[in-house]
């Protein structure tokens, strides 16, 4: 832009000096060379592949090694038999399209930093729509082997969306790397845990309305920190803006004596039960003529509604349990009596009454 700039005011000044006038007129060009491009990636490609859609690459490091920064590789196939790291150096985005990447148990015996499924190693890089499935429990003899899905190395601005890392001792390695997860995140099925988060400014982002799936048990944490020093340092990771940032989520220090190094467990807090006055219980009008009374308790205060009535301050989405008390109902031979709970109706099936015997002043229970 700065060229065309001092080439039109060079022509200006022509004009004056010269006293002829000139037309000029601007075109704008678009070089399609540089413009981001899509490269393609099938297992049932071939050798001759040249990346487009109708003759995609055989291999994802070819695909890699064709693509410039801001373009997109993009699977049309699942990749299966995997036995090599895949190294991602360039700042593009690796769409998985849905597909898996499978890696063989021989990926194990490499050397340090060589047992990734894939290693991120270029700033701005996004995977997306990709399933990572290592196999680092072939070996039940070694119990850690340092097998991950994904490693992030010294890179920052990196987005995994939608991605499963299974298979590993870790799903997902964030090395000194700023990282974000965005959409279904899935790091459930690893020998250890989920993600590990370590080593200099690491730091790891959940974006809003993720969907974190991991093991969440007191032997595996979906989230953990490596190398920490004492429970002061530990409680600081929980209050600081790096290394791990989400809401609902807490620390737990984790001492070399327990077996595990010296590490923070990150996991996610129990939700607390929603206020009262989320749900609405709808009694039903007797179809029968009789009452019928519903009562619920919450926080100690007992609640009532008959026939036709709501019963409000209800927590949605908690067990709850009502009592129904069906009085003077003779000979009923077909029990159609319900209620609905924010639209929804709830059958009272397995009440008094509904063999056809005479009831008097009868309470049955129902849950909903």
């Amino acid at each position: 832009m700065k060229i065309k700039q001092k080439c039109l005011s060079l022509l200006l000044a022509l004009t004056m000096v010269t006293g002829t006038a000139f037309s000029t007129t601007a075109f704008a060009e678009t070089d399609e060379s540089n413009a981001p491009k899509t490269i393609y990636v099938d297992a049932s490609g071939d050798a001759s592949g040249d990346g487009t859609e109708e003759n995609p690459y055989q291999n994802l490091p070819d695909a890699i090694t064709a693509a410039a920064d801001d373009d997109t590789v993009k699977l049309q196939s699942d990749l299966e038999g995997l036995t090599s790291t895949i190294k991602i150096n360039k700042a593009i985005t690796i769409d998985g399209n849905s597909h898996t990447l499978s890696f063989t148990d021989e990926l194990n015996t490499k050397g340090n930093g060589e047992r990734n499924g894939l290693l991120i190693l270029s700033d701005k890089v996004t995977v997306e729509s990709l399933t990572i499935q290592m196999s680092a429990g072939a070996d039940e003899a070694e119990s850690w082997q340092g097998v991950y899905g994904i490693q992030v190395y010294k890179s920052s601005d990196v987005t995994l969306g939608n991605v499963t890392a299974a298979g590993g001792d870790g799903g997902i390695f964030v090395n000194d790397s700023a990282v974000m997860l965005d959409g279904d995140i899935d790091v459930s099925g690893n020998e250890f845990g989920g993600i590990e988060v370590s080593n200099g400014s690491a730091n790891l982002t959940l974006a809003e309305g993720t969907e974190f799936s991991g093991t969440f048990d007191e032997n595996q944490p979906p989230i953990w920190v490596d190398s920490i020093s004492s429970e002061t340092e530990a409680d600081a990771l929980a209050e600081a803006e790096g290394y791990f940032a989400a809401e609902g989520w807490s620390a737990e220090y984790k001492d070399s004596t327990e077996g595990n190094g010296s590490q923070v467990w990150f996991t996610q807090d129990e939700e607390e039960p929603p206020a009262d006055g989320t749900g609405t219980l709808q009694v039903a009008a007797s179809v029968i003529g009789e009452k019928i009374t519903v009562s619920y308790q919450a926080g100690g205060e007992t609640k009532t509604a008959t026939n036709g009535e709501e019963l409000t301050d209800i927590p949605e989405g908690t067990p709850v349990t009502a009592t129904v008390d069906i009085s003077k109902i003779t000979e009923l031979t077909e029990h159609k009596e319900y209620y609905t709970i924010d639209g929804t109706e709830i059958l009272l099936n397995g009440l008094p009454g509904v063999d056809g015997t005479k009831v008097n002043d009868t309470t049955g229970t129902f849950t909903f």
